[in-house]
């Protein structure tokens, strides 16, 4: 402790030490200034060496940093997973309309069975799957697969475009894509995601979709009709079912239907009435009917009205094979083939009025393929028209006599209906009923079962008869 000034001087008498002179007033010395001798400063003792950090708090350090080491790439995949499953159904919806998103992610075989349906509906040079590219980056195969659903419908082998050109090179699998980048962002996500992650697969609210694929016809089981095109007939709508008469002379058939065209009977075609109408193309009770004649090397049309003959036009020359024909009351409609051509000859042949040709859909006017098959049925003044190929069949119709056409209809497809045991061909031809329409196979051997669908609405819309 410090000592008063007083103090200080007596003790240091005591001690034996001189001090100057001095005067005090109060309680502070007055006088000349003392030299105080130097402190002696002493060795300071040794410290212990200490760690910078220390132990217990090392452990817990390493532990936060192994834990951050750990969490934060899976928390980066979890937030990667919220955007890639978004990407995920945005897709899907563009592709297939609302149900996309899970059928693609639980059901793909049916997904991409949309997807078929889709494409066949399409016009054959829209591009219907472009607008969906942008959701690519949601798979692991986006990259590889934008250009594929860049490319136009007819350039798909299912689209079963029956042009000659171009060709198809490309494949619905071409567009394929999967789920496994989801499950992997998932897997490297737990336990932040859990195992199911179906709620997160939801579009957003702006996302384009497409609208669903509607759902193609399931055809009847058809019975008694041949695997021949039966246009070129006498037909009788009544009461009691429908009347086919066809052929004439010894080649004669009458076939009837009490179910609205699906299975039919034999009919004794020696009848007074039948055998009258044999050899004709009629509908109806129409007093108006169209006989097909040979007169040197033309093929003819002949118009009768009331039992009588009215006119004779040329049709095309005896060589050329008659593909489909099918009347009305107002006109008569052949295809024909030229052994020279490969694109077949439609004609229009009003009553009373020479034949001409029939204007066709605009893509239908190309040169088809030789395996499709065409036919044609004329419905109280509506020409239809029927393509079949690869197992597709298209229809379309025109209130005009082929100034316009409906746009087309994908009435029939062999593939939505397989392993089904009636449905192992594909129904070509057209036979006109009075007011409906048949699109039917036919069969080679009596009683034997074929694929056949009806319409009532001039072949916009198909069902079983």
């Amino acid at each position: 402790m410090l000592l008063e000034p007083r103090a200080r001087i007596r003790g240091s008498r005591r001690l034996g030490v001189r001090l100057p002179p001095q005067v005090v007033r109060g309680d502070r010395p007055v006088g000349r200034r003392v030299r105080h001798a130097e402190p002696v400063v002493c060795a300071p003792e040794r410290e212990a060496f200490r760690a910078p950090v220390r132990l217990r708090y090392l452990v817990p350090l390493l532990a936060l940093g192994l834990g951050a080491w750990s969490i934060v790439p899976r928390a980066l995949s979890y937030w990667r997973l919220h955007g890639a499953a978004t990407e995920f159904a945005n897709y899907a919806a563009c592709m297939v309309g609302p149900t996309g998103p899970l059928l693609l992610r639980d059901r793909p075989t049916e997904f991409w069975r949309l997807v078929r349906r889709r494409l066949l509906a399409s016009p054959p040079d829209a591009r219907p799957f472009a607008a969906c590219t942008p959701s690519l980056e949601a798979f692991a195969e986006g990259s590889a697969r934008r250009p594929f659903h860049q490319a136009k419908a007819a350039e798909f082998r299912e689209y079963a475009a029956f042009k000659l050109e171009p060709r198809q090179t490309l494949s619905i699998a071409d567009l394929t894509v999967t789920s496994a980048r989801l499950e992997e962002l998932a897997q490297a996500a737990r336990p932040f995601a859990a195992v199911d992650y179906t709620a997160l697969v939801r579009p957003e609210r702006n996302a384009k979709a497409a609208p669903h694929p509607m759902d193609l016809p399931r055809p009847s089981e058809g019975r008694g009709l041949p695997a021949a095109d039966l246009g070129y007939s006498a037909v009788r709508a009544s009461q009691a079912g429908y009347l086919v008469v066809a052929g004439k002379g010894a080649n004669r058939d009458a076939f009837l239907s009490r179910d609205g065209g699906a299975t039919w009977t034999s009919a004794d075609p020696k009848e007074s009435e039948l055998a009258a109408r044999s050899g004709q193309c009629s509908a109806g009770e129409a007093t108006s009917a169209f006989r097909l004649t040979q007169s040197g090397e033309q093929l003819r049309v002949e118009s009768w009205l009331s039992g009588g003959l009215e006119t004779s036009f040329p049709l095309s020359s005896t060589e050329s094979r008659l593909v489909g024909f099918a009347c009305d009351r107002s006109a008569a409609l052949a295809i024909t083939r030229e052994d020279e051509m490969r694109r077949p000859l439609f004609h229009l042949c009003p009553h009373l009025a020479p034949c001409r040709e029939l204007g066709l859909p605009l893509e239908w006017r190309s040169q088809p393929s030789e395996a499709a098959s065409f036919s044609v049925a004329r419905v109280r003044g509506v020409t239809v028209l029927s393509v079949a190929y690869e197992g597709v069949v298209r229809v379309a119709s025109s209130r005009d006599d082929g100034e316009t056409w409906t746009p087309t209809v994908v009435a029939f497809d062999l593939r939505e209906y397989p392993g089904t045991p009636q449905v192992k061909s594909t129904p070509i031809h057209l036979l006109s009923l009075d007011a409906r329409v048949l699109l039917y196979a036919g069969s080679d051997r009596q009683g034997g079962a074929y694929p056949v669908l009806g319409s009532d609405d001039f072949g916009a819309s198909w069902q079983a008869p």
